[in-house]
This record gives structure tokens, sequence and C-alpha cells, in this order.
């Protein structure tokens, strides 16, 4: 009911006032929206449901199984009959047939079939549990990188933007050079066709901003012409520590859960086809009406009804070696899953490792670039200055700008690499739900 009311209140301010004002849409907004929106954890979670309704014990052979079977024939036939030495008499003779019967059909014991068969149904009802949540997760993912993606793009612009603001502050002072009779037309040409192509950089940037914004709203499933704001900074957890995920991710990581799951039904349909071997008892009981009605010459009735129970046991003795074939090939169908398992097991554990380091060095760089910054923030500064008294040429200027430049760009992507790694360890670790609360 909150995210529904969540949406209904974003889409209703989005529409109304998309001229006046941009509404602020928070991360945890996005996700709210997208986990409601999205259609691919719809269709997870309907077939989770499925899986949750197979899950019966009238499904696994538990329970009897009862009919009502009825019947009527009505059968009109011409009797000819013939004495040697006189005519041929041929007579009508109209039959109706009627009958019904309720039968009780139950299996005792197949074997204990039935009970492998539940807790394989319990089984794959979990998997499609874990399948789904994989799904919720993964969208998770899909988002949080979507919404970062126009934070990252719009720091972009800033910095773009930021560009255009020092190469009209250096046109300006170019200009008032010329004027004063310090400056040339050379100067001022360099000065004017760096501050178009920082204008047209601005632009450029400007479309990109609105591709990452329709990106995420293709994953929300919002209207198209909406206009939303997104948070200025890249939030990064500096606190994750390797040896805090490795047993999180052993204990919560999807994929290997539902590797193991598999596994594990694997396993039961080995037990379930190995019970074929084993005698089967069943029980039959019913009740049974039959009425045959003649109507000739003469009028006659039969009529037979009654009670009956029966019990039938069999066993395979032989059917062609097929029950050894099925478990066998069984065998072999979780021995790949158990290889399958370890498999995916050593490759999600050398992804955390290696995002790990990823993450780790994103830190690094986000740290380096940070004192960078501040360093040619006060190089453009000086610059300024410099060039104003005439001490720098405007290609010099030039540079210091695009060092400047170059810093803020190398920084927003050194912030966005620790977001996208600290998202995939949490992935990793199965504490991306951790996020909403989940």
């Amino acid at each position: 009911m909150k995210k529904l009311f969540l949406l209904g209140v974003l889409l209703t301010v989005l529409s109304i006032r998309p001229a006046i004002s941009q509404e602020f849409l928070t991360l945890e907004d996005a996700l709210q929206i997208g986990l409601e929106q999205n259609f691919g954890i719809l269709v997870a979670e309907n077939e989770a449901e499925i899986d949750r309704l197979n899950r019966s014990l009238g499904n696994a052979g538990f329970l009897p199984s009862l009919e009502v079977r009825g019947s009527r024939e009505e059968i009109f036939e011409s009797e000819t009959s013939t004495v040697e030495g006189e005519n041929s008499i041929t007579e009508d003779v109209e039959v109706s047939l009627l009958s019904g019967d309720v039968e009780l059909g139950w299996t005792l014991f197949d074997g204990s079939s039935m009970f492998v068969r539940y807790r394989k149904l319990g089984e794959l009802r979990d998997l499609g549990e874990t399948l789904a949540r994989i799904q919720v997760e993964n969208t998770i993912k899909d988002i949080t990188e979507a919404y970062y993606e126009i934070v990252r793009q719009e720091k972009v612009l800033d910095v773009l933007e930021n560009s255009v603001e020092i190469s009209e502050e250096r046109y300006d002072i170019a200009q008032t050079k010329r004027e004063l009779g310090s400056g040339t037309e050379f100067e001022l040409l360099l000065a004017r066709a760096d501050l178009n192509t920082d204008r047209a950089a601005v632009v450029r940037q400007e479309v990109i901003v609105n591709d990452a914004k329709t990106s995420l709203i293709r994953l929300l499933d919002l209207d198209t012409d909406v206009e939303f704001d997104v948070s200025e900074t890249i939030s990064v957890a500096e606190e994750l520590l390797i040896d805090d995920l490795y047993p999180l991710f052993l204990e919560n990581n999807r994929q290997l859960e539902a590797a193991r799951l598999r596994t594990d039904i694997s396993q039961l349909e080995v037990r379930e086809l190995r019970r074929k071997r084993l005698p089967q008892l069943d029980l039959s009981a019913g009740y049974t009406y039959n009425r045959e009605e003649v109507r000739n010459s003469l009028l006659l009735h039969e009529r037979t009804d009654g009670f009956y129970v029966g019990l039938t046991a069999r066993i395979n003795l032989f059917d062609g070696f097929n029950t050894n074939r099925q478990v066998q090939t069984a065998k072999i169908r979780h021995r790949n899953e158990s290889i399958r398992s370890e498999e995916e097991k050593k490759f999600l554990e050398t992804a955390l490792f290696a995002e790990y380091k990823n993450y780790t060095s994103a830190l690094e760089l986000v740290d380096l670039e940070n004192e960078n910054l501040e360093l040619a923030q006060e190089a453009v500064e000086i610059a300024l200055e410099q060039f104003r008294l005439a001490t720098i040429t405007s290609v010099e200027m030039r540079e210091t700008q695009n060092i400047l430049f170059n810093t803020e760009n190398r920084l927003i992507d050194a912030q966005f690499e620790a977001k996208l790694s600290e998202t995939e360890l949490l992935l990793l670790s199965g504490t991306l739900n951790s996020v909403l609360g989940q």
C-alpha cells in the first residue's frame, strides 16, 4: 500500500507540474517504484506462486481420488426370426440401458515415492522463490546503476558548465587586454574558439543526461515526459570489509542457493525413480448401479446394484531395463548439477574477491583525485590571474583548464566505479535487499 501510494503521488506531481518545477527523486523512491512496476519481477513472482501451488499433498499422491460416472443408452433393433417352412417374423425391440457408479481410488503404498515427491515439490517451491528474489536483486542493481549513471552524467554536465564559466572569464580577459593594447586578436580568437567548444560540449552532455534519464524511466515504467531531479552526490560506503562479506556470501548469495536447490532436486529425482522398483498397493471401493429395460411384445426389466471394495498389489519385476536406465540417467544429472554448483561457487567466490579489490582501488582513487582536484582548482585560479597579468599564454591557460576538467572527470569516474563495486558486493553477499529494508 505504501509503495502504491508513493507511486501515485510521484506520478501525479510529475505530470501536473512539469513546467513549474521538477520533483526530486531519491534512489529509495526509484527502487520502490521500480519493484512495483518491473515486468520481470511480476513474471518471476507469478512463477513462484505456481511452484507454491504445486506443493500439495494431492499433487504428491497422498490423497485419494473420487469419481462419479453415469451413462444412458437407447438401442433400437429389429429382430427377424424364421422357422423352417413358415414365414419370417420381424419384431421391433427397444432397449434402455442406465448405469452409474461412484469409485474411490487410493494408493496406500507406492514405495514411499509420495514422500520423496512431496519433498521435491517443496524444493521446487523454494527454488521458485529464490529465482524471484534473484530477479528482485538484479532489478535493484539495475535501478541503482541507472540512477547513479544520471548522477554521474549530471556531475559531468556541471563540470562542463564550470568550464564554460572559466572560458567566459578567459574570453573577457582576452577582450579587455586587446582593448587596452596588451593583447592580440589571435589570443581573443583562441579564447572565443575554446568557449564555443565548451558550450558545444555542454549541449552534447545534455543529450547524454537525457538518455540516462530515459533509461531509468524505462526501468521504472514511467511516462516518457516525466521530469525529475536526482541526487547531486554519489555516496559510497567505506566500511565494507571482505572478512564480513565472505560469510554473508556463503550464507545469503541467491545464485549459490539456487545451485544448491537444483542439486538437491536432482538427488530427490534419483530417489523417486528408485522407488519404482518397490511394490505398490492400491485400494479401490465404490458403488455401482445398472438397469436394463427391454421393450418388445413383452416388457422386461433387469437391475443390478451393490458396493464393492478391493486391494490391488503390483510390483515391477521387469520393464525392459527402463527403470535402471532412468535411474542411471538421473544419477548423471545429479553429478552434473553438483559440478555446476561447485563451478558456480568458485566463479562467484572469484568475482567477490575481484570486485572487492576493484572497490578498494576505487576508494583509493577517490581520495587521490579529491586531493588532485584541490590542486587543480588552485592552479586554475593562479593561471587566470597570471593570464590577466599576461605572464602566461592562452595555450598555457587552456592547458591548465583542461587539467582541472580531466581531474574532475577522473574523480567522478572513480566515485561511480566505487558505487558500482559497492552495489555488486552487496549483491554477491546477498544483502542488496537491505537497501529497502527487505
